[in-house]
């Protein structure tokens, strides 16, 4: 005990790891409403990516799942990612880049893409092919609140009718 807290911070948080530590600790476990971010990826041991195509391909799978998780969330929680993500794996070297997303209340998987694309091309121009990628992932991060304007009010109001419509024949 007192070469835990001798390393800790702070008494209380010396506290909490010994009781961690014993099994006694009995915080609960909070859930959390929305998530920080999105990713996909996939492991390539058996067989590394090497081509362009290959690679292109795989971004693009990534892509479409990412964006059936990002349309659900916009819908739910009025947000959208700011920023798109690639992570690549060449054995012993990892590298991730991250670029500028931009959707709102638009936007499309192809969106997603090509920003992963973009940024896999420009990582690219310092390896030489083949690749030889091992594991490769895109994700989507850094979300922002949307206005309310965008998802059918705002300026969009001032076209529909307000009167009720009538049942009635119009008069001859």
């Amino acid at each position: 005990d007192d070469l835990v807290r001798a390393g800790a911070a702070d008494e209380g948080s010396a506290r909490i790891y010994i009781a961690m530590a014993r099994g006694t600790y009995r915080d609960p476990v909070v859930h959390r409403m929305t998530y920080k971010s999105f990713a996909a990826s996939k492991n390539f041991y058996r067989e590394a990516l090497d081509t362009d195509e290959a690679v292109d391909a795989w971004l693009k799978k990534f892509s479409e799942e990412l964006w059936e998780r990002v349309t659900k969330d916009r819908e739910k929680h009025n947000r959208a990612p700011t920023n798109v993500t690639i992570s690549v794996n060449r054995g012993g070297s990892s590298v991730s880049r991250t670029g500028p997303l931009s959707i709102g209340w638009v936007g499309s998987a192809a969106v997603v893409h090509d920003g992963a694309v973009s940024l896999f091309r420009r990582y690219a121009q310092s390896i030489q092919t083949p690749y030889q990628i091992q594991t490769l992932g895109v994700g989507v991060g850094n979300f922002v609140d949307l206005p309310k304007e965008g998802k059918g009010g705002g300026i969009m109001n001032l076209f529909k009718s307000t009167k009720p419509a009538s049942s009635s024949p119009r008069p001859p």
